[in-house]
């Protein structure tokens, strides 16, 4: 047995006679007063109500687990939130260049990368190690006055971006400068993997759109 009603739209929702007697059954007993105003309670936290700094803590006390979103980054406050987010995901191999999407079982027929069609496309070697992205690292080494890391970990890039730091600040002479300094130089190493990282999507764009 089902019943039902029109909702404003014509549309016909249809219930069925034991999803009434759950109804019911929450509602036995419920007295309504006529002082106040509705509103809804957050059950976890009745006296505070609702807020999204609550439900993190929630998740993070009872849902997840130590580790399971990878390492942990520095935020940059120089910087949007969301390229701390993207150099998170570059940091933990979280982006999806085809390596990572061949492991969720995309079909992406094939393997190569994107750019050279040379070597297999993996986060280390589209960020950092292909023929056509590693000039564009040369010149910021270049820039910077230091060697360029033989190769790619994030660790050896924030080790580069460390010795940097230093060397600037040794030479700047406003103490209340200094703190700021390694954001600035991390700031610049952001918009490199940023722009590379976009680079890329542009590339792909022109490739399906043209063949």
């Amino acid at each position: 047995m089902a019943f039902g009603r029109l909702t404003s739209v014509g549309e016909s929702i249809r219930w069925s006679t034991g999803e009434l007697s759950c109804l019911v059954s929450l509602l036995y007993g419920l007295v309504l007063s006529e002082e106040g105003n509705d509103d809804w309670n957050w059950s976890i936290s009745i006296k505070d109500g609702f807020s999204v700094n609550c439900l993190s803590k929630v998740i993070e006390k009872h849902v997840l687990t130590l580790g399971c979103l990878g390492r942990v980054l520095k935020w940059n406050n120089w910087v949007p939130k969301k390229l701390n987010v993207f150099y998170w995901r570059v940091i933990n191999e979280r982006l999806p260049h085809l390596a990572n999407l061949d492991k969720q079982g995309i079909d992406v027929h094939l393997l190569l990368c994107s750019l050279c069609k040379m070597e297999f496309e993996d986060g280390n070697h589209i960020l950092y190690n292909c023929r056509k992205v590693k000039p564009l690292w040369l010149k910021c080494f270049d820039w910077w006055n230091i060697p360029m890391p033989p190769s790619y970990s994030p660790d050896t890039l924030m080790g580069a971006v460390g010795l940097v730091a230093t060397v600037l600040m040794g030479i700047m002479s406003v103490d209340s400068i200094r703190p700021s300094i390694t954001d600035l130089c991390s700031l610049v190493m952001f918009l490199f993997f940023i722009g590379v990282w976009n680079y890329l999507l542009v590339r792909l764009s022109v490739i399906v759109r043209w063949g």
